[in-house]
């Protein structure tokens, strides 16, 4: 089926497919996801603010419910952001944090680095 679709144009395929109940859509690229009427209808974007990148778009939450409502508390956390307090979970005390750190066996950027 692959092979057969790849011999048509999206623009000349996909409305043959809808036309006949099959479920498709086309590929968009991230440009053209912004400015999609489906995902603007449903407000699938939403925009958050970061202390470090500023304004930020992502997803909202797929499901949506009338009585439970999902909603977007916090960004997902920086790389090695958590790294102290995992470390510290596992038995490592600070100073063996500190060591891992300098010597690069896990991540560690200050939030102003990621500016730069």
């Amino acid at each position: 089926m692959a092979a057969e679709l790849e011999k048509w144009p999206a623009q000349e395929i996909l409305p043959r497919l809808l036309a006949n109940d099959v479920p498709a859509a086309p590929i968009l690229s991230r440009f053209e996801l912004l400015q999609d009427g489906q995902v603007q209808a449903n407000h699938i974007l939403e925009e958050y603010q970061s202390v470090v990148f500023g304004q930020v778009r992502q997803p909202r939450p797929a499901a949506q419910f009338d009585r439970t409502p999902a909603s977007v508390r916090e960004l997902a956390p920086l790389l090695g952001a958590d790294n102290a307090a995992i470390l510290s979970e596992l038995g490592y005390n600070g100073a063996e944090i500190a060591r891992l750190e300098r010597e690069r066996v896990v991540h560690h950027k200050p939030a102003h680095a990621l500016r730069e």
